[in-house]
């Protein structure tokens, strides 16, 4: 009887090790199927960057194209830049803003940062401009450097003070930076620290 209870903690041990093998074996397996969609996603925001760059800009959004719809927050932005700029598309600033919506949504910066100067320059009313500085302040808070030098410009010019109460925010001087903002933009990947961003 001694004997047979000794072999038990063992037998429990080795129930408990396979358990663990069996656990890191799929942890392992997840992790390497997640670092080669990373890769894979990697290579294709790559080769479009590379079709853009060489003026193949249909060949480049067919391929940030297929990334943006499997929510791909980085390649939604190139997607909306494409719209905006008329990228191997027609131009359609709506479709743009519905693709930095997408990005911004996913936690972009960089999306958050466009979709917030694309509400900035066409907004029709304060409410449109307040939306946009919304976003621009989420981009800064999640570490966009143009949002957050936008945002310290605007504040150091006294354009807005507050995005509570009956605060003025002169939406006209917004929409003209925002616009030079936009000429001067360079929008750059995670990932793809090497790889130069779009020129405008």
């Amino acid at each position: 009887i001694y004997l047979q209870l000794a072999v038990i903690p063992e037998l429990f041990s080795m129930h408990k090790l396979l358990k663990l093998a069996k656990y890191l074996i799929v942890t392992t397996g997840l992790m390497l199927a997640a670092s080669t969609a990373y890769a894979e996603r990697l290579e294709s925001l790559s080769e479009g960057q590379k079709a853009f760059n060489r003026g193949d800009y249909a060949k480049a959004l067919q391929l940030w194209q297929q990334l943006a719809d499997n929510d791909q927050p980085e390649a939604q932005v190139f997607v909306g830049l494409a719209y905006a700029n008329g990228w191997g598309v027609k131009k359609n600033l709506e479709e743009a803003s519905n693709w930095y919506m997408r990005a911004a949504e996913n936690n972009s910066p960089s999306g958050q940062f466009l979709l917030g100067l694309h509400y900035v320059t066409t907004g029709v009313n304060q409410y449109d401009v307040r939306v946009g500085i919304k976003w621009l302040k989420r981009a800064a808070d999640n570490g966009d450097k143009q949002a957050i030098r936008f945002l310290k410009k605007a504040k150091r010019r006294n354009w807005f003070s507050d995005l509570k109460g009956d605060n003025k925010i002169d939406r006209y001087k917004l929409e003209r930076e925002g616009k030079k903002t936009l000429k001067n933009l360079s929008i750059t990947s995670r990932g793809m620290p090497k790889m130069p961003a779009p020129k405008l």
